[in-house]
């Protein structure tokens, strides 16, 4: 396979979003209602855009195995068990649950609440996560953290993401960060931590990603817009040697 980086210019442009909301109050079947279990409530409500919750205030994915076991305590171990049960499911659609009154209002768009892409999923957390960073600021790493090694394992053991294209994924994602920059960073957060040194997950997940890239520039005009948009994709991961290799 010819080397994709030789196709390298100096284009790149990204731009963010923000939005934010209110905190929300811990659900009823916990009986702990300090400000850091409230948080952990709003992550699981504003960041997951899941609930526990049978008549929930806005769209949302409901949870029902979680629902069934609430632990007394909200924490990171009820995150960690959220996001279990929602990145096995194939057909999110089926567990959505919409708000009972005219009056409740959509916070998110119903693609990404009930997005079955594996890093698509991942990468959505992570960027609404990043919006809410100061009202999360009390456990913004860990949760951030958790998010990019969830990432790595799926790319380190794709069988758990059966018929799904983690490469077609990630280089969805690559094109989706030309014009925002929260998706490249959660991208490079992935990749500092997985290409230094390049794990042997990570290398077969980039040499699919080059392959699929490289049939995409081949009968691309020199000038045109699909062009630019690859070429910018490779100028970012040039700065990871490992890639170049890759190649």
């Amino acid at each position: 396979m010819s080397n994709p980086f030789l196709f390298l210019s100096d284009s790149s442009s990204t731009t963010s979003n923000s939005f934010s909301t209110s905190s929300s109050k811990v659900v009823s079947t916990s009986n702990d209602s300090s400000p850091t279990s409230n948080i952990y409530k709003d992550i699981f409500d504003y960041v997951l855009l899941c609930t526990i919750d049978e008549q929930p205030s806005s769209s949302l994915i409901y949870l029902a195995e979680l629902a069934a076991c609430v632990p007394q305590t909200l924490d990171k171990n009820f995150i960690d068990q959220a996001l279990f049960e929602r990145l096995r499911m194939t057909d999110s659609a089926s567990q959505l649950l919409m708000p009972a009154t005219k009056n409740s209002t959509v916070k998110n768009d119903l693609n990404s609440i009930t997005e079955n892409r594996c890093l698509h999923y991942l990468a959505g957390c992570y960027q609404r996560l990043l919006r809410q960073r100061d009202h999360f600021k009390l456990i913004f790493d860990d949760i951030r953290k958790l998010f990019i090694d969830l990432s790595k394992t799926a790319i380190s053991l794709p069988d758990l993401y059966e018929g799904q294209d983690l490469s077609k994924q990630w280089l969805e994602l690559l094109i989706d960060g030309q014009e925002n920059s929260q998706i490249y960073e959660f991208i490079d957060c992935v990749n500092n931590d997985s290409l230094s040194p390049l794990t042997d997950e990570m290398e077969s997940l980039y040499t699919s990603v080059f392959r699929h890239m490289y049939k995409m520039i081949q009968p691309l005009d020199y000038f045109s817009t699909e062009l630019i948009a690859y070429t910018g994709i490779l100028t970012h991961l040039s700065k990871w040697p490992a890639l170049v290799r890759v190649c």
